[in-house]
Order: structure tokens, then C-alpha cells, then sequence
């Protein structure tokens, strides 16, 4: 096989300078423990403001409220919604509920980040983007990884035609979750939403067209909940992609990348700040570059480059992501619901055949 003129180093991640972007007022609604992780990070590397918080239990926006110095607190999403303080509402609330929150916000007037996913049935996704777009509302889907440092030296990657025709793609998200009750839950757990939107969507990435055909295998437990599942899909470029995703098992968590000219490696996990290894494609190969995350940024407090991202994107008068716009968001549930529906399963409103 010829050998491909490769670089011998990866290009650097197009950080944003927390200084170059607005400072927007930022609401929460739904202060539970993914939006603490968030409210955490983003005060400490950004300078927006956290300015409102509200939760359908008055005490818990209370106490959310004053462990984080933020100076409104609300016991209704009416009442934060109605707050003129707010600029943007990051939504952190149950994934079945996205769609009656989200379009809550956008009938306020308020832009909204919104948790992944950015619902679990098709006809939710489909009604948040089309809302927004009528709207002219900035609606971006919080799925982090996306704004990552490894994810823009990967988009510089494709822009350089580096890899030439993306021929497969791989990722793997699988932990031992048994003890989170809410992925249990046959209201809107499930494997393939939560962890497995990850998998997904970086596979999903690699090509703009929906899928041809859909493929998945999994486990099913005796509530009707998705708790393992591996979807293969395949595109009219000829190329294929394999995600999986586990909540009983440990997988071995990292994903790979294979075009005509050349493979990449991403640590594992993957979805966290990680490295990138370049390699020749031949069995067995050597990298012959490398990059690695030295901002000193790890696991979860991650969460703020997105923070950043959504603010300098309204700054420039944009209302979606032009890295992952919310076609691509509804593109991925249409992806995992009719993956998820071959194995049986189906949320409370679905259609069944």
C-alpha cells in the first residue's frame, strides 16, 4: 500500500481567549449534579456571569443558589424564565423533559444551551430545532466533547484532507453505571441516549449524511431498558461507522479513526481532554505524530469550552453551532431511536409497529 506523505506533527487547538468573548447572564434551570459540575468550571475559567437559578423544589434553587454566590433563586422555570437579568438558559433538567423546557425559553425570548441529549424521541428533536429556527434564538446542544481541544485539532485534521476518505470510525463508551438510577429509568433511561450519545455522535462526525442503513445488537433489561447496544451505520460515501456503548460493563473506552491516506488514535477516555496518535496505515503501525492536551484542563471541568464557544458564537450573530448544528443533533436521536426501537425498546408516546 503506498505510503502517504503525513505530518510529522498535529497542528494546535484554536483555543478561545476567555477575554475575547461576551460576557452573557446566564440562567440554570435544573440545578442538579451535572449542573453543578458546569456552574463550577465556568466560573473558574471563564468570565461569564452565572445570574439566576431556578428548579421546581424552591429550597433546592435555594441552597444551589448560595453554595455558588449566585444572587437570584427561583421555585418555578416561569419565574426564572421571566427574569429580564437572563441572557441564555442552560437547561440541565431530565433528558425527556429537553423539548417542553427548551421551547419554554425560546417562547421567553432567552437563548438556550441544552444538555445532551438534546432529547431522547425524534419528534422532540425535530420541534426544538425547528422552534429555534423560527425563533432566530442561538440553540445549541451542550454535547462538550464537540468543543474540546482534541476535537478542533480533529476538525483541522479534515479540513487539511489528512485522513482523504473517512472509511471507518470507531468509538466506545462503556462503564459499569448499575448505581445511577436514572439510566434505569424506562421514562428516558437508557444506554444509547446518555453515554452512548457520545459514541454516537463522534461517529456520526465524520460524515454529513444521514445514514443508509442502521444496524444494532444489545441488551435489553427486564424494565425495557436499553443497557448495552452497538450501532453500526454505514453512508453513501462508502464509509461505515461502529458505536457502542455500555452501563453494566467497562469497555475499553477510546476511538479510532481510518481514511484512504491515514488512521487516528484517541486516548481513552476519549470523550474527556485527551491525546491524538497519527499513524501510517499498515498492521501494527507506529505513530508518527502525536498530540497531547497540556492545558492543564481534565475530566469534567472540561464543560466550560462550551460555555465559551456559545458565547462567541451569539457574538458573531450566529444562532446554531457550525460545529455541530442542530440538524446534526437531530440526525444522531433519529440515528439512536431507530437503533434502540430494534431492540425492543420504546419511551412512554412512541409508536410502536
Amino acid at each position: 500500500m503506498p505510503e502517504h506523505n503525513l505530518p510529522t506533527a498535529l497542528p494546535s487547538p484554536r483555543l478561545i481567549d476567555p477575554l475575547d468573548v461576551p460576557s452573557l447572564r446566564w440562567g440554570i434551570m435544573g440545578p442538579g449534579g451535572i449542573a453543578t459540575t458546569w456552574v463550577s468550571t465556568v466560573l473558574k475559567n471563564t468570565n461569564q456571569q452565572v445570574v439566576a437559578v431556578g428548579s421546581t423544589n424552591p429550597e433546592r434553587a435555594r441552597v444551589f443558589a448560595d453554595t455558588f454566590g449566585i444572587s437570584a433563586f427561583y421555585g418555578s422555570y416561569a419565574d426564572l424564565l421571566a427574569d429580564p437579568e437572563v441572557d441564555i438558559v442552560y437547561v440541565a433538567t431530565r433528558q425527556h423533559t429537553h423539548r417542553d423546557n427548551v421551547l419554554q425559553a425560546l417562547a421567553a425570548g432567552k437563548h438556550v444551551l441544552v444538555e445532551k441529549p438534546i432529547a431522547t424521541i425524534p419528534e422532540d428533536a425535530r420541534a426544538i430545532r425547528d422552534a429555534a429556527r423560527a425563533s432566530g434564538l442561538f440553540v445549541m446542544e451542550a454535547l462538550w466533547t464537540t468543543y474540546l481541544p482534541q476535537s478542533d485539532v480533529i476538525r483541522q485534521l479534515v479540513a487539511d484532507g489528512v485522513f482523504g476518505d473517512i472509511r471507518m470510525v470507531q468509538a466506545d463508551h462503556s462503564q459499569d453505571l448499575r448505581h445511577v438510577d436514572r439510566l434505569f429509568d424506562p421514562n428516558g433511561g437508557g444506554v444509547s441516549h446518555d453515554v452512548g450519545i457520545y459514541s454516537t455522535a463522534f461517529a456520526s462526525s465524520f460524515f454529513p449524511d444521514e445514514p443508509v442503513t442502521i444496524h444494532a445488537m444489545g441488551s435489553v433489561t427486564k424494565d425495557d431498558v436499553d443497557s448495552e447496544i452497538v450501532i453500526r451505520t454505514d453512508y453513501p460515501s462508502g464509509g461505515r461507522a461502529y458505536a457502542s456503548s455500555s452501563i453494566t460493563n467497562f469497555g475499553h473506552n477510546s476511538a479510532w479513526v481510518d481514511g484512504t491516506h491515514a488512521s487516528l488514535r484517541l486516548g481513552s477516555p476519549f470523550f474527556l481532554p485527551t491525546s491524538l496518535s497519527l499513524y501510517q496505515r499498515e498492521f501494527v503501525a507506529e505513530p508518527v505524530a502525536h498530540w497531547h492536551d497540556e492545558t492543564g484542563i481534565v475530566g469534567h471541568q472540561g464543560l466550560f469550552y462550551q460555555v465559551l464557544a456559545a458565547a462567541q458564537f451569539i457574538a458573531q450573530g450566529l444562532t446554531e453551532s457550525p460545529w455541530r448544528d442542530l440538524d446534526a443533533s437531530v440526525r444522531d436521536i433519529e440515528t439512536i431511536a431507530a437503533a434502540r426501537h430494534q431492540l425492543g425498546v420504546y419511551y412512554p408516546g412512541e409508536p410502536r409497529p
